[in-house]
């Protein structure tokens, strides 16, 4: 009984694997029609074929974009990620100025640095409930940032800034943002091109509160005339 028992889990654990193979053979194939470069194990994007595609599906399965995956596919404008991506990586999709399109779904739980940095084009991203992890910059030059209602961690006050309230954090402006700005009480550091491309803005009112200011927080800022960093900053 014990020996039936024992060729029956090995017939089944070998039957799995064959399952998984060709399930992850079918992952690759249809990635390399898509123009996709896929780690390894067939999880991660890790880059494309050619610059210049205009548009790209990522097949079921795919985990994560990793970093720099599209970086300046500048002629890029739509890209479709499955529910099965967990994470976007840094610079996933820096530079890419022709994107229009994105929908980040609800599986993903973390945004990497400059994620989506310059991508001038795309007239809006909405951050689904589920994203718990926000780099620097991710965010610089898209022209509006929506967050779900339901996300615990994420804000968006009504000038268009993005603060994580956890960190107490301003991680990105909008760049329709204009004439003075005042920073909340509550915020403590500000992060690396929160306010880049900011081209409207004048002014800005820096609270006590704010211990720390990241690399380009301001760059770009062609119209801000008047600043002052206050004592708190280190």
């Amino acid at each position: 009984m014990k020996q039936r028992k024992f060729f029956l889990l090995t017939a089944i654990c070998v039957a799995l694997t064959l399952v998984l193979g060709a399930c992850g053979d079918d992952i690759k194939a249809e990635a390399e029609k898509n123009g996709l470069i896929l780690s390894d194990d067939g999880k991660t994007v890790t880059g494309v074929k050619d610059k210049a595609m205009t548009d790209c599906i990522i097949p079921d399965g795919v985990t994560d974009i990793g970093d720099k995956a599209f970086a300046d596919c500048t002629k890029l404008t739509s890209i479709t990620i499955p529910n099965s991506v967990t994470s976007i990586g840094n610079e996933a999709f820096s530079g890419c100025k022709s994107l229009t399109s994105i929908t980040i779904p609800n599986s993903v739980t973390s945004i990497g640095e400059s994620a989506f940095s310059v991508c001038k084009s795309l007239t809006n991203i909405t951050i689904p409930d589920s994203v718990t992890s926000i780099g620097d910059g991710a965010f610089a030059g898209v022209q509006k940032v929506i967050v779900s209602q339901e996300n615990p961690t994420f804000t968006v006050c009504r000038q268009g800034v993005l603060i994580d309230k956890m960190r107490k954090k301003i991680l990105y402006a909008s760049s329709s943002l204009s004439d003075h700005y005042t920073i909340p009480d509550s915020v403590t550091s500000i992060g690396s091109d929160a306010f880049a491309f900011c081209d409207k803005l004048t002014s800005i009112t820096i609270p006590n509160s704010v211990t720390s200011i990241g690399d380009g927080a301001f760059a770009d800022c062609t119209k801000l005339t008047s600043i002052t960093i206050p004592n708190s900053v280190t």
